[in-house]
């Protein structure tokens, strides 16, 4: 791919295109980083509430769940329900460790939509937390569960190609070579 676009961008722009594959590849580093460590807040989140309910195994549950919430939606719905399961198959006499489950459960949630991912994910593609919360709600209202996975991803490598077009564009000297490159290759045509 670098080759190809090495080859289709004029010789002009070529700095700028290493640049911008550069700055891709460290938004997408970033955000995997962002996510590793949301998923290690979710992981003592959760486990120090179900250690505390005293549900066995809280940090591998928590993990589970922590993991399994990167497909969004469908993920948490799945470890929530296998918290609540556990918590009613370890405790069949008492239903309320079910109920304390489902409420561990939603307030984990929450503060990972609205704390933990801004803090996180966010921090690490340099977003502010509240464009991160409203990029989550818009990408969840335009294309679902696909459009929640990926629009901090996506947001991240558009910021870094908006910022490259704006120097490139910007840029007099880089523009002046541009045309006089053309105006060569005109005259030698």
């Amino acid at each position: 791919f670098k080759r190809f676009l090495g080859g289709a961008v004029p010789n002009a722009f070529f700095d700028n295109i290493l640049y911008l594959l550069h700055e891709i590849d460290r938004t997408a580093r970033a955000y995997f980083q962002g996510l590793i460590n949301l998923t290690i807040l979710d992981t003592l989140t959760l486990a120090a509430g179900l250690w505390l309910l005293g549900i066995p195994g809280p940090l591998m549950l928590g993990l589970i769940c922590a993991v399994l919430a990167w497909v969004p939606y469908v993920g948490s719905v799945l470890g929530g329900l296998l918290v609540v399961l556990v918590a009613a198959t370890d405790f069949p006499a008492d239903p309320s460790m079910a109920y304390w489950a489902i409420g561990l459960f939603v307030l984990v949630r929450l503060l990972d939509d609205f704390l933990y991912m801004p803090m996180t994910i966010g921090k690490s593609l340099e977003l502010h937390p509240l464009i991160t919360v409203l990029m989550i709600f818009a990408g969840g209202a335009v294309a679902g569960i696909s459009g929640l996975m990926l629009v901090l991803p996506v947001l991240g490598v558009v910021m870094v190609i908006g910022e490259t077009i704006g120097i490139i564009v910007s840029d007099p000297r880089l523009m002046a070579r541009h045309r006089h490159s053309r105006a060569l290759r005109r005259r030698q045509a």
